[in-house]
């Protein structure tokens, strides 16, 4: 495995490399960087591991969902992210950092984070059925020690919309 510090300048792209498993890899043009799992099938709980550590990613609640990202083993919160009505929301990160995640328009699909100046510092391109994504990091993130969390915690969020509209388009169509 490699650091993300390492190959954020290169050509980043999450993806399923199984398909009867809820497992994603992120990877460079030659390396592995991170893993995303989801051990339980219905279970919004996964656990992230990297060169940077392990985390588990958690997200709660009904009507105002909220976003949880600890270090394995530790019960201390590293970011937290509380969602928006329509999507994107607020995430609150080490060292009382704030980045925003959101869609910056309705027709193109890219979701980014943006910093507390409203400058995008990480953005997602996803694929057909949520099968992958394309990811970008502005210069100015590629070595800071965020990068690893926001990477993560973007691709997680873009795989459980995928799955909410998967389960509301089965109701649908019920």
């Amino acid at each position: 495995m490699k650091a993300l510090r390492d190959v954020a300048s290169t050509d980043l792209r999450w993806s399923k490399p199984d398909l009867f498993r809820r497992l994603y890899e992120l990877r460079s043009e030659t390396d592995l960087v991170v893993v995303l799992r989801w051990e339980k099938a219905l279970c919004s709980s996964a656990l992230a591991e990297s060169v940077d550590g392990r985390w588990i990613l958690r997200r709660n609640g009904v009507f105002t969902r909220r976003v949880t990202l600890v270090r394995e083993g530790s019960t201390s919160e590293l970011a937290s992210m509380t969602s928006r009505w329509g999507g994107g929301g607020i995430v609150h990160g080490p060292a009382s950092r704030r980045y925003e995640w959101l869609k910056p328009s309705f027709w193109r699909s890219p979701w980014i984070f943006a910093d507390e100046s409203g400058r995008p510092v990480v953005r997602f391109e996803p694929e057909c059925f949520g099968q992958g994504a394309r990811v970008q990091v502005s210069p100015e993130l590629r070595n800071h020690s965020d990068l690893p969390f926001l990477v993560t915690l973007g691709w997680y969020l873009l795989v459980l919309m995928a799955d909410d509209g998967a389960v509301a388009a089965v109701a649908a169509a019920s």
